[in-house]
């Protein structure tokens, strides 16, 4: 019998995790792939988004409404610029650089990218999201 553990249990890598989730979260919502187990591994318990709370039961809706509006949606650059997190008070920020295009309308979307994490039980969840062409624009 073999046994195996994910070091990782030890030593946290908390700017590895906090990668790995937005690099998740973003190509689950250009790839259309959005589905309600993502919404318990990555989303916190309340999303600001477009200066409104809401719930991880809600906020997938949205998603959806955003992926059914741009039948295809291709991925042309993503890039995390900087990661930051406190862990006294279990926040993340991290800001990016996405360039994506929607097929059927031609609508060519780009900027930064920032999203929040929040530290629940454990481990990093999204807790606010602002994505160019799916967030209102920035200020």
């Amino acid at each position: 019998m073999m046994h195996c553990f994910t070091y990782e249990e030890f030593h946290p890598n908390h700017d590895y995790d906090i990668r790995e989730h937005s690099n998740e979260f973003i190509k689950l919502l250009i790839s259309k792939k959005w589905d309600d187990f993502m919404n318990n591994i990555l989303l916190a318990k309340t999303v600001s988004y477009n200066d409104n709370q809401y719930d991880k039961k809600t906020f997938p809706k949205i998603i959806e409404a955003f992926q059914t509006e741009h039948q295809k949606i291709k991925l042309l650059k993503w890039k995390i610029n900087s990661v930051n997190f406190d862990l006294k008070t279990g926040t993340a920020w991290l800001k990016g650089y996405i360039h994506y295009k929607t097929v059927k309308a031609e609508c060519i979307f780009g900027g930064e990218v920032q999203l929040e994490l929040t530290m629940e039980y454990d481990y990093w969840s999204i807790n606010k999201v602002v994505v160019p062409g799916f967030s209102k624009e920035m200020k």
